[in-house]
């Protein structure tokens, strides 16, 4: 499991580094040296525990059935999160406590210099550290399989 989410962050971390270069030297996109970082590390850390879901399907579904669950679980997430379109009412509340909303509002309170909320860091920590168990134990139930 952790070879594969090392795997993970072996393509990530290069795409991510290219594409806030773009931005900064491309794009002419101007912030503070310590707003790119936290961006940087957001957009990491986003892609790692989405790598642990990944694992966690993996392990846990035939493989035939990871592509799709993949994918739908992807796709809630992504739009509970707002990253498609703003939210409101019920639904803003709900995504609320998604991973990719708390990367959109850490990110975009970087970006505007709005303080980043202490809650949202913890909240994206918990999903890492909650897609992680997801993956260990799928992992060890198919080590009893096997």
């Amino acid at each position: 499991m952790i070879a594969k989410l090392i795997a993970a962050m072996a393509v990530t971390v290069p795409s991510v580094v290219i594409v806030l270069l773009l931005g900064r030297f491309v794009g002419n996109v101007h912030m503070t040296a310590a707003s790119w970082v936290t961006i940087g590390v957001i957009i990491i850390l986003g892609s790692l525990l989405f790598a642990a879901l990944a694992v966690a399907i993996g392990y846990r579904f035939q493989p035939d059935q990871v592509q799709p669950i993949a994918t739908i679980l992807y796709f809630v997430f992504i739009v509970l999160g707002g990253v498609f379109f703003p939210l409101s009412g019920t639904i803003q509340k709900i995504g609320q406590y998604t991973p990719a909303y708390e990367a959109v509002k850490i990110s975009t309170d970087v970006i505007s210099g709005a303080s980043v909320s202490a809650g949202l860091v913890i909240g994206m920590v918990v999903w890492l550290a909650a897609f992680v168990g997801l993956a260990a134990l799928s992992v060890r139930s198919m080590q009893e399989v096997v």
